[in-house]
């Protein structure tokens, strides 16, 4: 059973984020699974496809619209633009920062540059132009609706692995983990997040490994 609060909204993040990879079993009946064959694209190629699609409620039963899908997936993108894609095509960190910060949540913001901007952002890594291919695996959604049916966060799997060249060489970016988002006003906004990244190859100074989670309190 999940419990909605005012105050908790770090327990709250902390249960969807355990809910993102996909609810299995649930003690409750208020689990509704959906699938659909969505996808977006953006630069770089990349198809970015739905895959499972669940809403945990503390009420009755019920789906997550098809704008709300929609939606997530285009964030989900511009995401991967902002992050990894332009940083690739020459786009410097500091673009790379304020870019990013158009699109996580306020209480977010802090992410952006701090210890944890290494797994979130390809920015500093330097420009690779050449040959950039993008792969992300299908995205399952996780809605929380409480017992209104609102919904208000939407926890997204990710799996991205991007190759590209630049003047020295080959490298290969692979970043995986989840995405948790929050809507303000029309839009949706990236809350937190919990990724790893492992960056190689001969375009790089040195092979990169990171992980780092955010929860916004």
């Amino acid at each position: 059973m999940i419990f909605f609060s005012l105050r908790p909204r770090a327990a709250l993040l902390a249960i969807l984020m355990a809910t993102v990879v996909g609810i299995t079993a649930c003690s409750d009946d208020n689990t509704t699974p959906t699938s659909t064959s969505s996808t977006t694209k953006i630069e770089a190629g990349l198809d970015i496809s739905l895959g499972t699609v669940t809403v945990a409620s503390a009420g009755a039963p019920i789906e997550l619209p098809v704008t709300d899908q929609d939606a997530i997936l285009n964030a989900v993108g511009t995401y991967v633009e902002f992050a990894t894609i332009t940083p690739l095509f020459g786009a410097t960190a500091g673009s790379t920062t304020k870019r990013l910060s158009t699109i996580v949540a306020p209480s977010a913001a802090a992410s952006v540059t701090g210890p944890e901007a290494d797994s979130l952002s390809d920015g500093a890594i330097g420009k690779a132009p050449k040959d950039i291919q993008a792969t992300l695996a299908p995205t399952n959604l996780t809605g929380l609706a409480d017992i209104t049916g609102a919904i208000d966060l939407i926890g997204a799997t990710f799996d991205l692995t991007v190759t590209a060249t630049n003047e020295r060489g080959d490298l290969t970016i692979h970043r995986t983990g989840e995405l948790m988002f929050t809507r303000d006003g029309e839009d949706w906004k990236l809350l937190s997040f919990r990724l790893a990244v492992t960056r190689e190859g001969a375009g790089l100074e040195r092979t990169a490994s990171s992980t780092s989670g955010s929860t916004a309190p």
